[in-house]
């Protein structure tokens, strides 16, 4: 007798599955992101499946496509989805392209007994609290030397006016010779 079995307790792999900072139920196919909720559409949730099931492993765009969208599927149906997920997963959880090959989850999908085990790490800095970016060498010498331009212009200005004068010329109608014809 073929049984359909529904509790996820008889199942081998965990229903709750940390990816970086999201919690994925595997069951309601639901994301936990920043304690908001994202209910995945059937064939998003087959992506991230499929990713998760290898991760670490490069998963060929065939092989996406195959499993997830059968015959009805596209390339651009996976690179939308693909998005989708990185979009959702955030920082975190990085879905890497493998160009000419497929893409590869790179994070190590932990499982976790509930969407409240897992904490954000307050080691990750927001984004105001980010120490700002180096300026390479060549950006500081052209933005030194574009002020200073600035500046002598200015001082320039302000201190050595010239005066200039304009001379208009009055330009008279050239005189033409007519010849007088016998």
């Amino acid at each position: 007798m073929n049984r359909i079995v529904t509790d996820p307790s008889h199942t081998a792999s965990p229903r709750h599955l940390a990816l970086g900072d999201a919690v994925f139920d595997r069951f309601t196919r639901t994301m936990v992101v920043d304690g908001r909720e994202h209910r995945l559409e059937p064939r998003l949730a087959g992506v991230l499946e499929c990713l998760i099931a290898d991760a670490g492993i490069p998963v060929t765009r065939e092989a996406l496509l195959d499993r997830v969208w059968g015959d009805d599927g596209s390339d651009e149906a996976l690179t939308q989805s693909v998005s989708r997920l990185r979009r959702m997963l955030g920082e975190g959880c990085e879905i890497r392209t493998m160009p000419k090959i497929g893409y590869v989850l790179m994070a190590d999908p932990m499982p976790v007994d509930s969407v409240e085990q897992v904490t954000v790490p307050d080691a990750a800095p927001s984004h105001a609290q980010r120490a700002p970016r180096a300026v390479p060498v060549w950006a500081g010498v052209s933005i030194g030397a574009l002020a200073t331009a600035l500046i002598g212009v200015l001082v320039f200005t302000l201190f050595f006016r010239v005066e200039r004068e304009i001379e208009i010329f009055d330009i008279a109608p050239a005189q033409t010779d007519t010849a007088v014809l016998p």
